[in-house]
């Protein structure tokens, strides 16, 4: 309330509501709250991660740990293959989403183009070959004394996803690349038997 020059009374609510709202559209607080609600989203979307249908998140799952060991592997043919195309062969029965998954697979690809992320030095040396002409894998090893001993080992009575999980050995290889193996090492495996039961003495009596 104000005195006037006559002593009557005169409200003056509206100039003070007017002067609180000036300082409330003022050019500096709305930059102010624009600022904080782009900041609050920003947090929302670095909170959120990318899952599966099962609940499992992207960067520790087995397919994006596949297509790792896929790409390290000269002979595994994922090199020729579109982002599109290794999703259909290594996540699309995996309940993931075929846009985000392919986006993270085009993010592999560009890594292991520019050998940065898992495919630097550092990382890549962590990944024995399976076999080379010289060298033969801790799992190539083991692999083939399994079938050897196939009676003993019980391996033939596994599936290949057991098989597969059984050993740390064996899970640093993509699943479809081991089940290759596998069955490369259990014929080699077969032959040998082979040629050992040819040689055999024999003990009979004539």
């Amino acid at each position: 309330m104000m005195i006037a020059k006559d002593g009557t009374l005169e409200d003056n609510e509206d100039e003070e509501s007017d002067e609180e709202s000036d300082e409330s559209c003022s050019p500096v607080a709305v930059m102010a709250d624009s600022q904080q609600r782009s900041a609050n989203i920003n947090t929302k979307k670095k909170k959120k991660k990318q899952t599966n249908e099962e609940g499992e998140e992207w960067g520790e799952s087995q397919q994006k740990k596949d297509i790792i060991a896929a790409f390290l592997d000269r002979d595994s043919g994922i090199h020729e293959l579109t982002a599109t195309q290794i999703f259909e062969d290594y996540a699309a029965d995996h309940g993931w989403v075929k846009l985000n998954a392919t986006n993270n697979i085009r993010r592999l690809k560009k890594q292991y183009d520019g050998k940065e992320g898992p495919f630097s030095e550092k990382q890549v040396t962590k990944t024995e070959p399976f076999t080379t002409r010289k060298t033969k894998s801790k799992a190539y090893t083991l692999l083939l004394k399994l079938h050897m001993m196939s009676e003993q080992s019980g391996v033939e009575s596994m599936t290949i996803e057991q098989l597969h999980q059984s050993e740390a050995c064996f899970r640093q290889y993509p699943l479809k690349d081991f089940k290759r193996h596998n069955a490369d090492v259990r014929r080699l495996a077969g032959r040998r038997r082979q040629s050992s039961s040819k040689i055999r003495p024999s003990c009979s009596v004539t």
